[in-house]
């Protein structure tokens, strides 16, 4: 899927352009995580062979593993309550993917923040009036 996607399209023609961290000045540029199903390229950190390696190498595995499971994890939480996130046709529109993203954390946020809050607890009345 994402070997034929406008995202893959667009990190390849070197979009998009570095930033900075959040507190910090200098940019740093975007990596993908990737396990051994994926080709390297300069934007793809996937892990060594596991055929000799060295110490260091074995750290970078773990470490890649780890930040892996981290993102694997957030994304299962969110899939889990917003579940049009497991729909392949969401991933269509890179543009969108962004801030169908965004909305979901920001609004699990607000789900941690205010727990006894049910997700659908706003209705509308018969003109379209927001009615708590």
């Amino acid at each position: 899927m994402f070997s034929d996607s406008e995202l893959r399209e667009l990190v390849e023609c070197g979009d998009p352009d570095p930033e900075p961290l959040p507190g910090l000045t200098e940019n740093a540029p975007f990596y993908f995580l990737g396990n051994d199903a994926f080709l390297l390229r300069t934007w793809m950190m996937k892990p060594y062979s596991m055929v000799g390696l060295g110490h260091d190498e074995r750290i970078v595995n773990y470490m890649l593993s780890r930040a892996r499971r981290v993102v694997a994890n957030a994304f299962g939480i969110l899939a889990n309550i917003f579940q049009s996130l497991l729909h392949a046709t969401v991933y269509k529109k890179t543009e969108s993917v962004k801030s169908l993203v965004l909305v979901c954390v920001m609004l699990q946020n607000l789900l941690i923040l205010y727990p006894g809050v049910p997700a659908n607890a706003d209705q509308e009345d018969k003109n379209h009036a927001l009615v708590p």
